[in-house]
């Protein structure tokens, strides 16, 4: 046996090698002359600029097609409303009801996208064909889907560029995918809206039904504030209903409802600093303010 061997793993250390390949000759004059590094330079800007005109596809593709959603949230929410057993048996199968009504729930969801048909394009043929949730992941998004859906025609250059390229963006296609997912992944659509959202609409239900319950004609007040304000949409009560929470899936839908709910945590705000009790009572039971919703995933203004 070598003597070395005997030093062997016996101590760590970590070589990094570093080698250059530097072109010379014709083969540099090459490169040069056929712009090899120019194209590749070029390629590289255009699949930034890519990137971020397929998200906007995907942007809107998730916008309208949660725009219109009939999904009952009543089972979900009446498990959520309970209260949690100590009993740590008891507990562990509450938790379970709510997982698979959850689970229920976003793979419901996970439906709605991959049944939504967005418009229409024509292939080589000239043929109409409907445009449908897997060509977002295919060549068809770089010859059809997109030239028919972007304006700008430099935008639509750059898609061009990528005909023959695509393989590129396989890498980026599976990330995007697990947008669609109806697995527990906080990255995913449907869990913004089921793991994320539904249970602080189901909390803001609750403090307003507090704030009408320890207010004085609340909604009566609110609504006159709210007309002030310019808001025509008066109907109030309507906008923390359960079946309501379908209208919130959206960032539309977001947007709205997070508007009301700041424009009535000011209100709420107002009366309580002239009304020590009720502040006190409202704090008492949690119920001083109610919470945002999440942005949904890809959102322009996603935080």
């Amino acid at each position: 046996m070598s003597k070395l061997s005997t030093f062997n793993e016996h101590f760590q250390k970590t070589l990094t090698l570093r080698n250059e390949l530097v072109p010379v000759g014709k083969t540099l004059e090459n490169i040069i002359s056929s712009n090899v590094l120019i194209n590749d330079e070029k390629r590289s800007e255009d699949y930034k600029k890519a990137k971020d005109l397929i998200d906007s596809y995907h942007r809107i593709f998730i916008e309208k097609s949660l725009s219109k959603v009939d999904i009952a949230w009543d089972d979900l929410a009446s498990c959520l409303t309970k209260k949690e057993p100590e009993d740590f048996d008891k507990k562990n199968k509450y938790q379970e009801e709510i997982n698979k009504l959850q689970n229920e729930k976003r793979k419901k969801i996970a439906g709605i996208f991959k049944k939504f048909s967005f418009g229409v394009f024509y292939d080589d043929k000239g043929k109409e064909a409907k445009i449908k949730f897997d060509d977002l992941f295919k060549t068809g998004l770089f010859k059809y889907v997109l030239p028919n859906f972007l304006k700008n025609e430099e935008d639509k250059k750059v898609v061009r560029g990528f005909y023959e390229f695509t393989s590129y963006f396989t890498g980026f296609h599976e990330n995007r995918k697990n947008l669609y997912t109806s697995d527990p992944l906080p990255t995913a659509v449907a869990y913004r809206i089921v793991n994320d959202n539904f249970p602080k609409f189901i909390s803001n239900q609750k403090i307003f039904r507090a704030w009408k319950d320890n207010v004085p004609h609340f909604v009566e007040i609110a609504k006159t504030k709210l007309s002030e304000a310019g808001i025509s949409d008066l109907d109030i009560e309507s906008k923390f209903e359960l079946s309501n929470f379908n209208s919130c899936l959206n960032q539309t839908g977001i947007d709205s409802y997070n508007v009301l709910r700041g424009q009535l945590n000011d209100l709420i705000s107002h009366i309580c600093q002239k009304d020590k009790n009720l502040c006190d009572q409202l704090r008492k039971i949690r119920s001083l303010k109610m919470v945002p919703l999440y942005k949904q995933i890809l959102s322009d203004k996603d935080s």
